[in-house]
C-alpha cells in the first residue's frame, strides 16, 4: 500500500489535465461570454473593426451598430447553450459553426430561441479577431 501522498501525486500523474482550449476557441469562448452577459468592452475586443453582423431576416449592422445594441437591449439572457460546435481553419482565416439555445426575459416575460451561428474569424496581429456573424433561427421541426 502506497503512502497517501504517494497515492495522490501518483493519481494526479495518471490523469492528465483536461487540454487548454486553444487561442481561436478561447476567443470564441470570449465571445459566447460577451453576448451572455451583454458585455460590450469583451466584445468590442473580440469583434475587429471591420465586424459586421447579419441575420437570416436580413438584418445587417456594423461593429458599432452592434455593440450600440447590445448596450440598449432591454432582453437579459438568462441562459446561452451552445453545442454542435464545429471549427474549420484555412490558415489564419476559421470559421466556427454552431448550434445554440438561448433563454431570455423581455418586459417580464420569458422568450427562448433555438439557432444556428456562424463566425468567420481571421488572425490579426497575432489575435485571432472575429469579423462577420450570421445567425438564424431553427424551427422547431428543424433537425440541423
Amino acid at each position: 500500500m502506497f503512502p497517501l501522498p504517494l497515492a495522490l501525486a501518483l493519481a494526479s500523474a495518471a490523469t492528465p489535465p483536461p487540454p487548454a482550449p486553444s487561442d481561436l476557441q478561447a476567443r470564441e469562448n470570449q465571445y459566447t461570454r460577451g453576448v451572455l452577459t451583454a458585455d460590450t468592452k469583451l466584445l468590442d475586443d473580440v469583434w475587429a473593426a471591420s465586424f459586421v453582423d447579419t441575420n437570416e431576416a436580413g438584418g445587417f449592422a456594423t461593429k458599432r451598430q452592434q455593440l450600440a445594441k447590445v448596450a440598449r437591449s432591454r432582453a437579459k439572457i438568462v441562459s446561452l447553450h451552445v453545442n454542435d460546435e464545429r471549427t474549420d481553419r484555412y490558415g489564419d482565416t476559421a470559421v466556427v459553426t454552431e448550434r445554440f439555445q438561448v433563454v431570455y426575459v423581455l418586459d417580464g416575460k420569458t422568450g427562448e430561441e433555438t439557432g444556428r451561428a456562424t463566425d468567420v474569424w481571421v488572425k490579426l496581429h497575432g489575435r485571432w479577431m472575429c469579423v462577420a456573424a450570421h445567425s438564424s433561427a431553427v424551427t422547431p421541426s428543424g433537425n440541423t
